[in-house]
């Protein structure tokens, strides 16, 4: 028997599952484990003797009365789990899918993983292979480039259902949005965004029936997916635009009115800067609170904020100086080339420093 398994549990979402779920568990236990969580997610009737079986096998069944989808089930177990953990000594838990894509010893080399290392484990499958449907070729490379671009991580398998889970961020799980597949997104967003380095684990690619049998929507749940990856920057965008026409608007009320009859050169400097204070403000205040959702006390961020807005536009002026007597562009396009750009990497430093979720 593996030592190191008695101290992880295995959790099984499972909806409308057959003989494959109980031939799984019991070698999931023959393997070492003790503490395997099943969540029966409003399965029909007749699938419910698995269940049984797999309970008489020693398996912990819970069960929803109607689908709630596999996000909802995993928050079902992970809830029981912590309810456990304490009194069983278990350090960590592995979710594993009831549909045959994760081989039993997968499932051990997951949980030997996080056995010895307290992170996010990741088994990550190889989407090169023939095998491999397009669809899901095609919409794990899209959504690695997309988390890539936007959340500064390469996670080469985004989608993974086989996962270890340290007992110290199963309860940081709970609280995540999403009750569907969208929500296994979610858990990777979140833990970039607290600084966690997810460890990725080779795992064996098994599409059984070309994963005819899979209950995920390729259309809704893709939906819900990507909906959750630019959901932060999306917020982020229009805050910056409304930052913009802010700095706009209070630019051009001062030095029509109230800056009207001074130096133009003190005019402009004056109407930047005072228009340039209020907007930052504003920025800073809804990236805090509506786009990041940053729970920690004001003084811990602000600094943060200033500073990479100081630097910005340092990096800016830089930039866009060499590049002119690089290239002798127009200096309007090498600016809007260069602050997009900054605009993209500010939105990184933004979640994953500025307003960076604590561990």
């Amino acid at each position: 028997m593996n030592v190191k398994l008695k101290e992880v549990a295995v959790l099984i979402p499972s909806l409308d599952p057959d003989a494959v779920l109980v031939s799984y568990v019991d070698s999931l236990f023959g393997e070492g484990f003790q503490f395997i969580i099943i969540v029966d997610d409003g399965s029909r009737k007749a699938c419910q003797s698995y269940f049984e079986q797999a309970r008489e096998l020693g398996a912990i069944v819970l069960h929803h009365e109607e689908n709630r989808g596999k996000g909802k089930a995993l928050k079902t177990g992970f809830a029981h789990y912590l309810s456990i953990c304490e009194e069983k000594g278990l350090s960590g838990i592995v979710t594993a899918d009831a549909d045959g894509q994760h081989s039993v010893s997968d499932t051990v080399k997951v949980a030997q993983a996080l056995a010895e290392e307290k992170t996010l484990i990741l088994g990550t499958r190889d989407f090169s292979g023939k095998d491999v449907p397009f669809k899901s070729r095609f919409g794990n490379r899209f959504t690695t480039f997309i988390t890539r671009l936007l959340y500064g991580r390469t996670i080469h398998d985004t989608q993974t259902g086989l996962r270890g889970i340290p007992t110290s961020y199963v309860e940081k799980c709970l609280k995540l949005p999403g009750d569907r597949f969208e929500y296994e997104m979610g858990m990777l967003i979140d833990a970039i965004r607290r600084g966690m380095h997810p460890r990725e684990v080779p795992i064996e690619t098994i599409y059984e029936n070309n994963n005819r049998e899979t209950h995920f929507s390729a259309v809704k749940d893709s939906l819900k997916i990507y909906g959750l990856i630019f959901r932060y920057f999306f917020k982020y965008t229009v805050s910056s635009l409304l930052s913009s026409l802010i700095d706009l608007c209070i630019f051009s009320l001062l030095t029509k009115t109230v800056l009207r009859g001074f130096d133009p050169k003190w005019a402009i400097f004056a109407g930047t800067l005072t228009a340039r204070i209020v907007s930052s403000l504003f920025n800073y205040t809804c990236n805090r609170k509506a786009v990041f959702r940053d729970s920690k006390s004001v003084g811990k961020s602000i600094w943060r904020y200033y500073m990479l807005c100081g630097l910005q536009m340092f990096c800016s002026w830089l930039l866009v100086t060499t590049s002119y007597y690089l290239l002798r562009w127009d200096t309007t396009i090498l600016k809007t080339i260069v602050d997009t750009l900054l605009f993209f990497i500010s939105y990184q430093v933004q979640h994953r420093w500025v307003f960076a979720k604590e561990k």
